[in-house]
């Protein structure tokens, strides 16, 4: 039998704060990520840290009213395919449903597959509710092109 790995050994999961800010900026632009907004919303982003306290990745999640809005869900380049988006986005989930949250809603341009396996459905504009509508990420942040997917939880 086979030792696989635990992931979550080596991760700290944690809300993000102001010095934290240099370091999520440069994971999300370096992949193409909106970041303009990150110091409105700093209370509602989380980041990963390695054994050795390296950010290695990051999910958002803002709640309005019982919506949740999942973004820059994230793990830097050098550590991917170690399970930790898995642990990021089960962490998000999780927080989500504490939170009160009932359905969550997100913008992709390139992950729509990866929402699709877990649970999220492809979803219309028109059917958004307005609160998650009227953020900056779905009104001016995010190409009018991505995909709008959303989830009941």
């Amino acid at each position: 039998m086979m030792n696989r790995h635990d992931p979550s050994a080596d991760l700290n999961v944690r809300v993000c704060t102001e010095l934290d800010i240099p370091s999520l900026v440069s994971l999300l632009k370096d992949a193409r990520l909106p970041y303009l907004d990150i110091d409105e919303h700093i209370a509602t982003f989380y980041i990963a840290e390695d054994a050795s306290g390296v950010i290695v990745g990051c999910v958002g999640l803002e709640k309005h009213n019982t919506c949740g809005l999942l973004r820059s869900l994230l793990v830097s380049k050098h550590s991917r395919n170690n399970g930790y988006g898995v642990l990021l986005f089960e962490y998000a989930q999780k927080k989500a449903k504490l939170l009160g949250v009932e359905e969550m809603y997100l913008l992709t341009t390139d992950a729509r597959d990866y929402f699709l396996s877990k649970g999220f459905v492809v979803d219309e504009r028109a059917r958004v509710p307005v609160e998650i509508k009227n953020t900056k990420q779905f009104s001016s942040l995010c190409p009018e092109s991505a995909t709008v997917m959303s989830k009941v939880l």
